[in-house]
């Protein structure tokens, strides 16, 4: 989780955009404004023609153990920017976007993101066709994903068998419009204060283009099915002293 001390994209490199669900690939931070070709640069695998990535394609051996890794890493995916109607928030100078990614089986954690951060989202989604339509009127029925307006979906269709984290990751990074992100994982449900309290400290580091600077945000974990979310630092060390808290590892 980080909120970095300006617009900060996951460029992709030359490496698979393949991986587990919130797992990080090898990627270089880049500070400053996006520009119009790094969702280009993300769509087209160093920027190759169709030619080129078929070319690609034929020269793979199907016999080599990591053949369906590097079929997946050559995979141009089709993607949906802006899904559903959005109304980003008034530019403000400290704003924090909370960027995510995810796949069907996640969306029953929507509605409790939305409760828990008051702020502006991008979330990316990969999704097959049938299921950006169950998308479509999972939020249409749903009285606080209807609500949310500042929220950003981008649908990234499925192709292939592995899960392109980084490509999702990265589709969502790109969209953000605020000066800062804050890069969590669709399990992770944010302190209800947490919004507030990162523009805050964002404020009162002075943090600004000259400083490449991550806030690194503790987590946790708990086992219990049924649990009340704590409000305050207070009642987060007492559910830790009584073990229903542990340190995420």
């Amino acid at each position: 989780w980080e909120a970095t001390a300006k617009r900060a994209l996951w460029m992709p490199q030359p490496v698979p955009s393949w991986g587990r669900a919130g797992e990080m690939g090898p990627c270089w931070l880049a500070f400053g404004r996006s520009c119009p070709s790094v969702l280009k640069d993300m769509l087209f695998f160093r920027s190759w023609n169709p030619a080129q990535l078929q070319q690609a394609l034929t020269q793979l051996d199907e016999e080599e153990p990591c053949f369906e890794f590097r079929q997946q890493q050559l995979t141009v995916h089709r993607v949906h920017i802006t899904f559903l109607p959005h109304q980003p928030p008034p530019p403000q100078p400290h704003d924090v976007t909370l960027v995510a990614q995810l796949s069907m089986d996640r969306l029953q954690m929507l509605e409790a993101l939305c409760g828990h951060w008051p702020g502006p989202m991008s979330l990316a989604l990969y999704l097959t066709d049938e299921e950006a339509q169950q998308f479509l009127h999972f939020v249409e029925t749903s009285p606080v994903l209807s609500m949310r307006k500042d929220v950003a979906y981008h649908v990234v269709y499925r192709d292939g068998p592995l899960y392109p984290v980084n490509q999702l990751r990265n589709v969502a990074l790109a969209q953000a419009l605020t000066p800062y992100v804050f890069l969590s994982d669709i399990d992770f449900l944010p302190a209800y204060s947490l919004y507030d309290y990162l523009r805050a400290s964002i404020e009162q580091l002075e943090l600004d283009s000259r400083r490449k600077t991550a806030l690194v945000v503790p987590a946790f974990e708990t086992l219990h099915y049924r649990f009340s979310f704590p409000n305050s630092k207070a009642e987060l060390l007492t559910l830790l002293d009584a073990g229903s808290l542990h340190t995420f590892r």
